[in-house]
């Protein structure tokens, strides 16, 4: 883990309640990608995190599934970056990054649609491809849903090498089936832009606002089926208090009790005036 990512409370986060800051948390292993000539393979991700804003309905930046060259990604800045580019190298061909992004601010530097999407994005923070967060449900309809509620999210991803698709798929883990229809379908060859052997992981970065970026379980597999899981849903923390509220807390408690001792020790000395003139 780099940058502000830590565990906190059984969840491995990706960032603190810092501002202006990024965090990231790659699997130890390289993974191929490749074969030994040269050829793209099959892969699967799914994985399941939450967002928890330092206000309800105001989030910070967000964050990504990120495949790089690099067990971690050095020079990179935080705010509107994601902990992945940097103003000088975003967009770079020589960059070699493949980026899933889970969005909740609106960049029009970048394109960005809306504060609550998700792109597909190939060495740079302009995405190929976005939508806003949602999925659709049995019957085809576009249900939205918001990466700043807290709630526990899943986001699956698979390329096709056969296809040469990629194929998002955003859902709650609370709903009873798996969406059908992906959120995002791209036609793209992902050759070149891909080493032989890369690493995975993710980041996620804040701004003038904090968010904690909760990440719970992952799987990658070499493969395009979508592992079925069956998982109790595990309660998310809230947004950690700042220490000067805290200590307000204990303060007003402190006080509270100290007026309760002095008033039941003045009940006490006015029951025994009130004895002795009675």
């Amino acid at each position: 883990m780099q940058g502000s990512a830590r565990f906190f409370k059984g969840f491995r986060t990706l960032t603190s309640t810092k501002k202006h800051t990024y965090g990231q948390a790659f699997h130890d292993e390289i993974l191929q990608f490749k074969n030994s000539n040269g050829t793209m393979t099959s892969f699967s991700v799914t994985f399941f995190f939450a967002i928890v804003p330092e206000y309800k309905h105001k989030g910070s930046h967000g964050m990504a599934f990120v495949i790089s060259p690099t067990r971690g990604i050095t020079n990179a800045s935080a705010d509107q970056y994601l902990g992945i580019f940097n103003e000088g190298n975003n967009g770079n061909t020589s960059n070699h990054i493949f980026a899933v992004e889970l969005d909740i601010n609106k960049d029009n530097e970048f394109g960005d649609i809306d504060d609550n999407h998700v792109g597909i994005n190939i060495n740079g923070m302009r995405s190929i491809i976005s939508s806003p967060a949602g999925y659709y449900d049995q019957e085809g309809q576009f249900r939205n849903l918001s990466f700043i509620s807290g709630d526990l999210l899943r986001v699956t991803i698979v390329y096709s090498h056969k296809d040469t698709q990629i194929n998002v798929t955003l859902s709650s883990p609370e709903e009873a089936y798996y969406p059908k229809k992906p959120l995002l379908s791209l036609n793209q060859d992902l050759s070149p832009y891909f080493l032989e052997k890369m690493y995975a992981g993710f980041s996620a970065s804040t701004g003038s606002v904090g968010a904690m970026h909760y990440m719970w379980i992952w799987f990658i597999d070499g493969c395009i089926n979508v592992p079925k899981l069956d998982l109790g849903i595990p309660e998310i923390p809230p947004y950690p208090k700042a220490k000067s509220q805290v200590l307000w807390i204990v303060l007003l408690t402190c006080l509270s009790l100290s007026l309760l001792a002095f008033s039941a020790a003045l009940v006490a000395s006015l029951c025994q005036c009130y004895n002795l003139w009675f």
